[in-house]
């Protein structure tokens, strides 16, 4: 089976089949051969509406070719390009055809005898050789338009959100054609199998896609017609703004759409009649989508946002309409929650878990996980569940097709917009479905990095500035850093200040999407808190030694909540002689040194004592025996950085004057 688009080239070669007739036996020994030199031996070309293909090479035993694409294995699996090209004398052919003529599957170019009947599939080594041609197109029209991208593997269709919308075939290399899969994904037509409503409603209204919109034109057309009135087409249909961008190097394609969505006036009833719909109006919404095929056109992604173009908040209801082919020997699903694959039947409803998830498929119940090469199996991707449970339209027991309704309800805020995303996925195998599905599932995740500071940064200040970047394929709905929110600016920068506990600081920052969907990134931080500058002290004033004790006053310089140790010690030197006292002296001499007082005091920071040392015991003996005592006063700050000497003060201690008895 071959795509619309392909069905309709088809076309081309069911004329000249009728108008061929029977081959006549060639009447010489010379053997009839070609040799297509242009295009390359094997071209990705990308065909649009007047491109040309030039096609040129040699003949021998020809008088004229036809320039044919063989896809299959029969003898009428090809395309007809041109008819009766002459060969000039000497053996030369030169043509151009409308690229627009090529499949959009894998076919190889070949120009044979005029009228031939030969079988000559792809990559065969017959007397007509070519090159093989991978063909991606792009049309347009006002309500829908039509764009293919293929490779040696498969093939999508892109066609507008109201008609199919995306179709897709694998290429099978044992059959040498490409066999249908998706049939029609995500439609927004305008008459849906199931219910009594549009596929689409805005605000509770029934409403439309450009496409859908000449849906209704030409209904409203038949209706004229059967009661035989005139017809007038209702005004305001809307057109669909297409952009298409073909990647060479890897020859895939991205489509990027625009659908004003618009409702009947004046009365948006369904079915529209043609008294309640004279014209189109605006629903103050607009759909974009944009689709991107990708993997060897195994995987198709579609990122869709509802968009208020008003400026006001909107509710979108939505049952896109989704078809797979292929369902003749009993299609089976897997959907998410269920343990293993199985048929759907007509009518009956499926409900998927809430979150993002996949349905996977298969073609043919028989398949086994690495498939057979012939029979595709495959995958619907989503970043948000259905709204309401799945709808079963045909059953996959047997028939053309396996087609359900997938039911989403959306909010768009006061000029804002609301995203959907999902991937459709074929292979021949399930490993290499599940691993493109989870790849797609995985995108859908936002991505979050912390910048600054580095993993392991030790800081030595309460707060620290945490920068870094998120980004969605959709829309952020939300970033916070510990929980609490950060904006987000252009091009997906953030800032925000952290405050610190001391010692390690976990620091999370969190992504979440419009489809609720989280990703996190997280750093540690370890505060170490600076010790405060050692406390220093100072003497203020000069020491005394009256009263028979040495007196001195000393400050504390330093950190609120620091503080001064001071050591102070008052010493002497007993001068002997013969082993016998004889004096004391302040200076030290070979003499015996002796403690005569000493004191240990803290003292806060930003504060001063009077610190008085009173003599000990020996020293009262020698201040009595000698009258006044000279003494080496000290004072020693002891910290974290070690002893340091503050006052070193030769003094004079007295006694205390004797009262006077009257």
């Amino acid at each position: 089976m071959r795509s619309p688009r392909s069905r309709a080239k088809a076309l081309v070669v069911a004329v000249v089949l009728a108008m061929v007739a029977l081959p006549v036996a060639s009447a010489s020994a010379i053997v009839e051969t070609s040799q297509i030199t242009t295009p390359a031996a094997l071209s990705f070309p990308f065909a649009q509406e007047s491109n040309k293909l030039t096609v040129e090479g040699t003949a021998t035993g020809l008088s004229e070719v036809d320039i044919r694409c063989y896809y299959g294995t029969g003898t009428t699996s090809y395309y007809t390009l041109e008819n009766e090209v002459p060969v000039n004398g000497g053996g030369d052919f030169k043509t151009e055809v409308l690229a627009s003529r090529l499949p959009d599957e894998v076919c190889q170019l070949r120009a044979v005898p005029h009228s031939s009947s030969l079988a000559l599939p792809p990559g065969d080594k017959e007397e007509f050789e070519g090159p093989t041609l991978v063909t991606s197109d792009f049309t347009q029209e006002a309500t829908n338009y039509f764009a293919a991208s293929s490779t040696l593997t498969g093939t999508f269709y892109f066609q507008s959100a109201g008609n199919f919308a995306l179709e897709s075939s694998l290429y099978s290399t044992s059959a040498h054609e490409n066999v249908n899969f998706f049939y029609g994904e995500m439609d927004l037509k305008a008459f849906p199998p199931i219910g009594s409503r549009s596929t689409v409603q805005i605000d509770g209204a029934n409403a439309y896609v450009p496409e859908a919109a000449s849906e209704v034109n030409n209904a409203l057309e038949e209706e004229a017609k059967e009661n035989k009135e005139a017809f007038i087409p209702p005004s305001g249909k809307p057109s669909v703004t297409v952009h298409s961008h073909f990647e060479e190097s890897t020859h895939q394609i991205k489509v990027e759409e625009e659908d004003p969505v618009v409702k009947c006036s004046p009365a948006a009833t369904f079915p529209p009649t043609v008294t309640s719909c004279t014209s189109f109006v605006p629903t103050g919404v607009k759909v974009d989508r944009i689709w991107v095929s990708s993997d060897e056109d195994h995987l198709a992604s579609m990122t869709e946002t509802w968009v208020s173009t008003n400026g006001a908040a909107h509710t979108v209801n939505a049952r896109y309409f989704n078809e797979l082919y292929e369902v003749e020997k009993g299609a089976t699903y897997q959907f998410p929650g269920e343990a293993g694959f199985g048929p759907t039947t007509t009518g009956e409803s499926k409900t998927l878990p809430s979150g993002a998830g996949m349905i996977l498929y298969k073609s043919t119940p028989s398949l086994t996980e690495l498939g057979n090469g012939a029979d595709p199996q495959g995958a619907i991707v989503y970043d948000t569940a259905p709204s309401e449970p799945i709808k079963i339209a045909s059953g996959s027991g047997g028939g053309t097709s396996s087609r359900f309704e997938t039911p989403y309800q959306r909010t768009i805020a006061a000029g804002g917009s609301s995203t959907l995303r999902m991937s459709f996925v074929q292979a021949f195998g399930l490993p290499e479905v599940r691993s493109l599905a989870a790849a797609a599932l995985t995108s859908y995740y936002p991505t979050v990095a912390i910048a600054s500071p580095a993993n392991a940064t030790a800081v030595a200040t309460p707060t620290v500035t945490v920068t870094g970047t998120a980004s969605d394929s959709g829309a952020l709905s939300s970033l916070t850093v510990n929980g609490a929110a950060v904006a987000v600016g252009a091009g997906g920068a953030w800032s925000t200040s952290v405050a610190l506990k001391p010692g390690a600081n976990t620091i999370t920052a969190t992504a979440t999407d419009q489809a609720g969907l989280s990703s996190s990134s997280a750093i540690t931080v370890t505060y170490t808190v600076p010790k405060p500058p050692a406390a220093t002290a100072s003497q203020v004033g000069s020491a005394s030694g009256a009263k028979g004790q040495a007196t001195l006053v000393l400050a504390c310089h330093g950190t609120a909540g620091t503080s001064c140790t001071v050591h102070e010690s008052l010493t002497t030197i007993e001068k002997l002689r013969h082993g016998h006292l004889v004096a004391v002296v302040a200076v030290k001499t070979h003499s015996k040194q002796v403690t005569i007082a000493s004191l240990t005091v803290a003292i806060p920071a930003g504060e001063q004592i009077k610190v008085s040392l009173k003599l000990n015991a020996t020293g009262r003996k020698l201040l009595a025996r000698f009258g006044k005592l000279p003494a080496h006063l000290t004072a020693i700050l002891e910290g974290e950085g070690g002893r340091h000497t503050i006052v070193a003060q030769n003094i004079t201690i007295r006694p205390k004057p004797k009262k006077h008895k009257h």
